[in-house]
């Protein structure tokens, strides 16, 4: 039932003086495109270990950017693409709470890889959360994730809020 409606049958039941409020939580959802050009040549020589930041994104009052390894963020993730979410604004925003998930777009531009990502929240020190087994390079099929040799990968986040 809706507020004025739950508020009409009050009135209509003889309260007279009826006032309201609701409380709840904040929460906001937005996407975030992040596109490798020339993704073959990035992977030859974009070393192991090495991140490539995305611009910085709004949602929920904070910003965002996404940290894509194209070849693993670690030894033991070579041969894998790895994909993270950071938190860019601790400093101005305080922490902040999210999930989402992160998908590489087919040709057609709809997600054919979809890994979710669960709550988490993001601190001063927890900044970041990610895939670092996100796909495997065997995995991407050229026709099917490598449009003109672009990787595309969508993150869509939804980040909680205080409760207001």
């Amino acid at each position: 039932m809706s507020m004025s409606a739950l508020l009409s049958a009050l009135r209509s039941a003889g309260r007279r003086q009826v006032s309201a409020s609701t409380i709840g939580v904040r929460q906001a959802t937005g996407s975030h495109v992040l596109r490798m050009d020339g993704y073959t040549q990035v992977r030859k020589t974009v070393a192991n270990g090495t991140g490539m930041r995305s611009g910085t994104f709004n949602v929920g009052g904070h910003d965002w950017r996404l940290l894509c390894y194209p070849n693993g963020c670690l030894d033991e993730y070579k041969g894998y693409v790895s994909v993270f979410l950071e938190h860019a604004s601790h400093d101005k925003t305080g922490d902040a709470t999210a999930k989402g998930q992160f998908s590489i777009l087919d040709q057609a531009g709809m997600p054919s890889c979809t890994k979710p990502m669960e709550e988490c929240t993001f601190t001063e020190t927890a900044f970041g959360w990610g895939e670092r087994d996100f796909m495997k390079h065997e995995d991407l099929d050229r026709e099917k994730h490598l449009q003109d040799d672009n990787l595309t990968v969508l993150c869509d986040v939804t980040v909680h809020g205080a409760p207001q």
